[in-house]
């Protein structure tokens, strides 16, 4: 049985949270995953809120008020957000480069070890 998504979860978050599992089989997320999956859908909305505060700081802001230490505690969120949404796709196994296909797990050919191309 598929999970549902948490009532606490904004209508966004549940759109994500839904996506997700439709994809993946039925049997994939269990009891442990479900908060990694969770937090993961509710990244977007943070950075979403994060990104908007740096479109609206204004380059004059730098030069007065700590404007430089705010812009670089709002570029400072925004990379411990992303950093968090790729650690938990990793960990589920939703990230590209952690995902198993049969076919290409062949070794490849490691370099220098054929002919040298002007000898084929």
């Amino acid at each position: 049985m598929r999970p549902k998504a948490p009532g606490d979860l904004t209508a966004s978050e549940k759109t994500l949270f839904n996506e997700i599992v439709a994809a993946r089989p039925a049997e994939y997320f269990d009891s442990a995953t479900i908060p990694m999956l969770t937090e993961y859908c509710r990244i977007p909305s943070e950075l979403d809120l994060v990104a908007g505060a740096i479109r609206r700081f204004k380059a004059e802001w730098i030069k007065k008020d700590d404007g430089l230490k705010r812009l670089k505690e709002l570029t400072g969120m925004r990379d411990k957000s992303q950093k968090r949404m790729v650690l938990l796709a990793t960990k589920m196994r939703l990230a590209q480069q952690s995902r198993y296909v049969p076919d290409s797990g062949k070794a490849r050919p490691k370099p220098g070890s054929g002919p040298n191309p002007w000898e084929e």
